[in-house]
C-alpha cells in the first residue's frame, strides 16, 4: 500500500511566493542589464552568460530555496 502525503495549502502558498520573490528578483537583475544589450553597445562574452545565467536560474537544482546567484561582471 502506498502512502501519500500532500502538502497543505499553507506549504504550496509559501513554495508559490517563494518561487515569485525567486523570479522577481531575477528579473530585476536582468531589467539592471537590459542596458548592455542596447542597440549601440555589444556585449562582451561575461556580460552575455551573466544574463544567460539569470535566465536560466529557474532550471537549477533546487529552485527556489538553493539557488547560486551567478556574479556580475564589472
Amino acid at each position: 500500500m502506498n502512502t501519500y502525503i500532500f502538502p497543505s495549502p499553507a506549504q504550496i502558498q509559501t513554495e508559490y511566493v517563494t518561487e515569485e520573490l525567486v523570479r522577481e528578483l531575477r528579473n530585476e537583475y536582468i531589467s539592471e542589464t537590459d542596458w548592455w544589450a542596447s542597440t549601440d553597445l555589444t556585449m562582451t562574452d561575461a556580460q552575455t552568460a551573466y544574463r544567460q545565467a539569470l535566465r536560466d536560474v529557474p532550471e537549477q537544482e533546487g529552485f527556489p530555496d538553493s539557488v547560486v546567484w551567478p556574479i556580475k561582471p564589472e
